[in-house]
């Protein structure tokens, strides 16, 4: 189901470094320069009528646990309308590399905190997206199976929360029967800016229903 747009909508974008991608740095502007920033340019432009306010919060580097940490500062008090919220990534690759515990109930259990609390709290509309991770190489293939399972929990917590899913792995997953994933994303994680514009159009086309 999409989202009920209406007047005056404060849209915040949540996350990591695909979401913050270089927001405030190098003249990307408080948005950023990937998907975010290119999503909210293009519903601004199809509703301008709705004057539709956005922020962005992403933080690179950020797990679940991060964002669980500073919510309040950064969703919470900033009473949205909607929150898109983009995670997962940086759990597994930490996970693989032994600097945190592999704990998939930890990791529904906190993202379902931060949903339920926000609900509770300011009961916007979310927006819940699926991360991904393209097959450049070998080295990418030992994190796929702990991805699928973040995939599945966060699928999980989407229809919980009546929330609009945003498949992000399995649209790059199609697009990279069309082109070399390192077209998309080169490190399989950090989208070129054609991997950001498939997001945003797909984000988009999610939010409005088309």
């Amino acid at each position: 189901m999409p989202v009920q747009l209406k007047k005056d909508m404060t849209i915040l974008f949540q996350g990591d470094s695909i979401t913050d991608c270089f927001r405030g740095s190098f003249g990307c502007g408080e948005m950023g320069g990937g998907y975010a920033s290119m999503a909210s340019a293009e519903l601004s432009e199809r509703f301008p009528e709705l004057k539709p306010a956005f922020i962005n919060r992403g933080i690179s580097g950020d797990c679940i646990e991060d964002l669980y940490y500073r919510w309040q500062r950064d969703c919470l008090d900033l009473k949205p309308d909607i929150v898109s919220i983009l995670v997962g990534i940086n759990n597994v690759r930490q996970e693989y590399e032994g600097l945190r515990d592999a704990d998939n109930s930890t990791f529904y259990t906190t993202y379902y905190q931060i949903l339920q609390r926000t609900r509770e709290t300011v009961n916007p509309q979310f927006i819940i997206c699926e991360p991904f991770l393209l097959n450049v190489s070998k080295q990418v293939l030992p994190l796929r199976k702990n991805l699928d399972e973040k995939i599945k929990i966060i699928k999980k917590l989407a229809e919980e929360f009546r929330a609009v899913f945003v498949p992000f792995d399995t649209l790059f997953t199609e697009a990279s029967k069309k082109a070399k994933p390192s077209h998309w994303a080169p490190d399989g994680v950090h989208p070129t800016p054609a991997g950001h514009t498939l997001m945003a159009r797909e984000w988009v086309a999610q939010v409005i229903g088309t």
